[in-house]
């Protein structure tokens, strides 16, 4: 909802200087505020601050001094000043302004809550209320029990525990009724609704450091290092009082230490050498012959890991070729996009690292962008062996306070290179010379929640703005990628054979309708588990994939055929049995597996589909002298677990790996010579017109990762549809076949390359009133649209129809023409409020990967 700040009078007590701020709330226009009464330090682009809006305070990020235009428009208007500073310190550059507005108006989200997603770990605060349980209110829940309770469930909880969280209330105001309900119980005298500013963001790490004070100062300008005698000497001719053993012995560590450290003790250096040295440092503080301070300490996310040493590659002609243009264009200083199209194996990271060493060589600064936290587990040693410690990593994958202490190693100049994944696009650098994208095709570059934004979109865009070069690679480009290569928008580079001079490998279909296997065989065919045996028989390492995580993807009723659902969403529970739940992989629900039918009471509630849980349990039972590893979002939890795995692949400690995508692109295992596709079709099937340009790149990536090394690879690929397109095209790596396929499909239906698209999502927890507020939304764009330049197709419930409790409808936008797709974005926002009551959400989803 988007909030006024405005009412006339102006406040005397204001200084000159007016600020444009953007909150932490959803209105999509920056506000002007005055300094903070009382303050006298001037704020700069990047200071975080506390901000009044309406009758709560929120989080806000300074974007400049208000222009002259700005001020004159609010002249007339009160102009409040800020509350408070939560961070003088800039969290972000200037030069990053321009890039956060492009997104707020592109993507028609709230600039502030842009700059909020940017910076997930920044000091933050906002309004927030505790409900309280009065003497009054107690007495009279005591009186009506079980029925007020029915009535408020909410209200069981304020009785159990006499009071209800901040978090606990901001969900309960979210509904209007329920909110009603408490302002009613206030007004009785039955509770207490008590304001409270709640704080966010990580906290800096910091560390006390004992220095020189003054009074020593002038001993060691002529002394140049640390004498008891002549300290004595000095203290006597300076008529200063003698110093005790204690103090004395304190100096003597001090320097002892100090002589290596630049005159800087960490305190707890001292410590460890002195235990009682807190009485004796009080002293030396009060006369200031040392100092105390305070200084951040950055927490290593490389710290206990063994340093690989550099590894170095003779290129080959095509290498040369492709890095000849990129070194041309990084010493230019002008935009310039490139698309690196090389098969699996062909050396693309080498061409990536070398970009990097010539953008530092000239002084610049570089970011890599990965899809996937095992990628930038992969990549981050070898950044590290070849440019030490200018390498910071950006992922969710680390401890809050490791990444808060990356980004401000960034900020701060400390570091030169990021490497990371789709968030790190916002990364702090200045002076970029070059962005690479490693395997820029995969669709988790896009944001699902929030704000959502496409990191390879930003990157290019980022690029342009800051005039460097942009790079991005695939095996598999996009689609659209690829479309603006051969039409001239980026410069295609091509590297279409593997370093090894070895072939790729073979890939062999394997009809899983025709197999006849035992029941307890079932979910691996006979080509498979020879080809298994076969090579662990050689010594040699096999990769199985399966894009499903869990043990079984649902539980059936055998009786009467019902799938268990999750209570908030309309999705089947997958069954996690090493955690021994029932688990919603949208929500987080979670329940028991040893239940009863809900439909008919039978107590024959059975697993059924597969996941990774299952196949590595299988595959023990079929190779029990074999040493599994399974690799998925729930085996490897984070960074240091994922780095323990690869480790030990790379070290040959592990014979098959089980995994999802996550061990699917990009990761190089050369002693891998066998990889398994278990079910190539899953997602075929799916409602998106993209299911089969994503199912050729998943059989495409998994299938680069065998045969890397000395020994051919092969690949065996179950499939129940051995006659589809993207399946034989993957068999044969022939991605141009796929490309003139698909575009014969997309063009005459207009899809992507030919048009853009904004899916518009309508939810919330009434269905009559999604629907409603979806047929009315769609006959509002209808009717803008007077032209006839955009398609509004639908709309229609979403194929995930409820997620989270929410009921979801869409409706989808096409076009041709940017300019008039976005002209009706800015008209659906304008009018958003008066076609959907407050308790139905409208989202739009620009330029959308997944169409669920």
């Amino acid at each position: 909802m988007e909030e006024s700040d405005n009412s006339p009078c102006i406040d005397d007590r204001l200084g000159d200087r007016l600020y444009e701020v953007a909150v932490d709330a959803p209105i999509f226009s920056t506000l002007t505020y005055a300094a903070p009464i009382g303050i006298a330090e001037e704020l700069l682009v990047g200071a975080i601050v506390l901000a009044p809006l309406g009758n709560r305070q929120i989080t806000g990020y300074v974007l400049g001094e208000a222009s002259t235009q700005r001020a004159d428009a609010q002249a007339t208007y009160q102009v409040r000043p800020l509350v408070d500073i939560l961070s003088l310190e800039p969290f972000f550059p200037a030069t990053l302004v321009p890039f956060y507005r492009w997104i707020a108006q592109y993507y028609h989200y709230p600039i502030g809550e842009v700059i909020r997603t940017a910076l997930p770990l920044a000091p933050g605060a906002r309004s927030g209320r505790r409900i309280v349980l009065t003497d009054k209110g107690k007495a009279h829940c005591a009186a009506q029990g079980l029925a007020l309770m029915q009535q408020m469930p909410w209200l069981s909880r304020l009785v159990d525990k006499g009071e209800l969280s901040p978090a606990a209330v901001r969900k309960i105001w979210r509904n209007p009724q329920k909110q009603r309900a408490v302002l009613a119980l206030e007004q009785k005298g039955f509770v207490d609704i008590l304001p409270e500013l709640l704080s966010s963001g990580g906290r800096t790490r910091t560390e006390a450091v004992v220095r020189i004070g003054a009074q020593l100062v002038p001993l060691l300008a002529q002394q140049g290092n640390f004498c008891s005698d002549e300290l004595n000497r000095y203290l006597e001719a300076e008529n200063y009082p003698p110093l005790r053993k204690s103090e004395h012995k304190l100096l003597e560590i001090f320097f002892t230490i100090a002589e290596k450290t630049n005159l800087e003790v960490a305190r707890s250096s001292l410590r460890q050498a002195y235990p009682n040295h807190g009485p004796a440092l009080k002293r030396l503080l009060a006369r200031d012959f040392l100092g105390l301070s305070h200084k951040p300490v950055f927490r290593d996310p490389f710290a206990g890991l063994q340093r690989q040493p550099v590894t170095t590659h003779q290129l080959t002609e095509a290498q040369k070729d492709v890095l000849g243009p990129l070194v041309g264009e990084i010493c230019r200083n002008i935009f310039a996009p490139f698309l690196l199209f090389g098969v699996t194996g062909s050396g693309k990271t080498e061409v990536y690292l070398l970009a990097v060493a010539t953008a530092l060589d000239q002084g610049k600064s570089a970011l890599l962008l990965v899809p996937e936290i095992a990628l930038a587990a992969q990549l981050e040693t070898e950044l590290r062996a070849r440019f030490d410690d200018q390498v910071a990593v950006l992922h969710s994958g680390m401890s809050d306070g490791e990444r808060i202490g990356q980004w401000q190693r960034v900020l701060w100049g400390k570091a030169r290179i990021v490497l990371g994944a789709r968030s790190a696009v916002f990364a702090p650098l200045s002076n970029l010379g070059v962005i690479v994208v490693d395997e820029e095709h995969e669709s988790s570059y896009k944001q699902e929640d929030g704000l959502p934004y496409h990191a390879r979109d930003l990157a290019v865009l980022r690029a342009k703005q800051e005039k460097c070069l942009v790079l991005l690679g695939s095996a598999t480009p996009a689609l659209t990628s690829y479309h603006h290569a051969i039409t001239g928008k980026y410069q295609l580079l091509q590297l279409p054979e593997r370093v090894s001079a070895h072939p790729l490998p073979q890939v062999q279909l394997v009809d899983m309708r025709a197999e006849e296997m035992p029941r307890e065989h079932q979910l691996f065919s006979r080509a498979l588990l020879s080809a298994m045996r076969e090579n662990l028989e050689l010594g040699r390492q096999t990769l199985l994939f399966l894009n499903r995580r869990g043990f079984a993807t649902f539980m059936q009723c055998r009786d009467c055929g019902f799938v268990l659902e999750c209570k908030h969403c309309r999705v089947s529970l997958t069954w996690h049995r090493s955690r021994n739940q029932l688990l919603c992989h949208y929500c987080g629900y979670h329940q028991h597996p040893d239940t009863l039918c809900p439909a008919c009471g039978s107590g024959q509630v059975m697993g059924r589909g597969l996941g990774t849980e299952r196949i590595e349990e299988e595959i023990a039972v079929l190779f029990p002298l074999a040493r599994i590893a399974r690799v998925d979002s729930d085996s490897s939890r984070n960074r240091r677990q994922l780095l323990e795995v690869l480790k030990a692949m790379q070290e040959r400690e592990i014979d098959i790996l089980v995994g999802t995508q996550m061990i699917a692109k990009g990761l190089h295992f050369p002693h891998v010579t066998l990889v398994g596709v278990l079910w190539a079709d899953a997602g075929l099937n799916l409602p998106d017109f993209r299911a089969g340009e994503r199912t050729f790149a998943q059989i495409a990536q998994v299938t680069g990762r065998a045969g890397r090394g000395e020994s051919p690879g092969r690949v065996i690929v179950q499939t129940y549809q051995p006659e589809h397109y993207a399946v034989r095209l993957a068999q044969n790596h022939n991605y141009v076949g796929l490309y003139n396929q698909e575009i014969a499909l997309r063009q005459p239906l207009g899809y992507p390359p030919f048009t853009r698209l904004v899916n518009v999502r309508i939810s919330g927890l009434n269905e009559g009133e999604v629907e409603q507020a979806a047929i009315d939304t769609a006959a509002f764009l209808r009717q803008q649209d007077t032209g006839g330049k955009v398609a509004v197709l639908g709309p229609v419930p979403a194929p995930l129809a409820k997620i989270k409790n929410r009921v979801r409808w869409q409706i989808l936008l096409k076009s041709a023409e940017i300019i008039a797709l976005h002209r009706l974005c800015d008209q659906l926002n304008s009018q958003k409020k008066t076609l959907c009551p407050r308790s139905v959400a409208v989202q739009m989803d620009v330029d959308p990967e997944n169409m669920l």
